[in-house]
């Protein structure tokens, strides 16, 4: 794949735009539901992905492993060096342009400080259980005024823009949603990590993302009884 002239490559059944193509299509079309990693298979502390580490041509190591918890599995990363700012930068300017162009823009949102306060408590509380009027009222508690309707509504735009995934509990109906815990799951961590940095001591948390966009590779789906 590498030093591929044209601008799209196709990659598992997805067609993915790198390079400069990337800038001329918001985050949703890019990515059609790209997750990164193929195969997940967990020995010790050796991290087994054929599709990952053959795209970027890595070896089968515990630098493997830590690469992708640290920055996601964005395809434009194989163009870039291996040095943390330049890799950073790249990831925020993504984070961006979803930001403005696949969210703000699209939804014409009049409350764009709402919306990073939001994705920036999402970020810290990544895999917790959650609930929309909680939320609410948390921010509250930070001097910001909003209601469960209208984060769920933020939620939703999250969600559409493919920067979330929600896993709802299957048993539960209408208004319930506002008060019973769901999960908030990034769809790629690079992401998370350019809002509030890489912290080890948020692995656990990593983890389970890294677990659930597994799942979601396999179809998993949790109303199956």
């Amino acid at each position: 794949m590498k030093g591929l002239p044209c601008p799209v490559c196709y990659l598992q059944g997805t067609i993915i735009c790198i390079a400069p193509a990337a800038m001329l299509m918001p985050y949703r079309a890019i990515w059609q539901r790209y997750l990164p990693v193929g195969i997940l298979k967990f020995a010790c502390t050796v991290f087994h992905s054929t599709e990952y580490q053959e795209f970027y041509q890595l070896e089968n190591n515990q630098e493997t492993l830590n690469r992708y918890l640290k920055y996601g599995g964005l395809p434009f990363l194989i163009h870039l060096p291996k040095e943390e700012k330049v890799i950073f930068d790249y990831l925020k300017n993504v984070y961006n342009t979803i930001f403005f162009k696949d969210i703000v823009s699209r939804f014409q949102l009049k409350n764009a400080s709402f919306l990073t306060d939001l994705t920036r408590f999402i970020a810290e509380t990544c895999g917790s259980l959650f609930s929309a009027r909680k939320i609410s009222q948390y921010l509250k508690s930070q001097q910001i005024k909003t209601t469960p309707e209208v984060i769920i509504n933020y939620l939703w735009y999250l969600e559409n823009a493919f920067f979330i995934h929600r896993v709802k509990r299957s048993d539960i109906e209408g208004k319930k949603h506002f008060d019973i815990g769901e999960k908030l799951y990034f769809d790629n961590l690079g992401l998370r990590h350019s809002i509030i940095g890489y912290r080890q001591a948020d692995i656990r948390k990593i983890m389970e993302n890294i677990v659930f966009l597994h799942l979601k590779i396999q179809d998993w789906d949790n109303s199956r009884k």
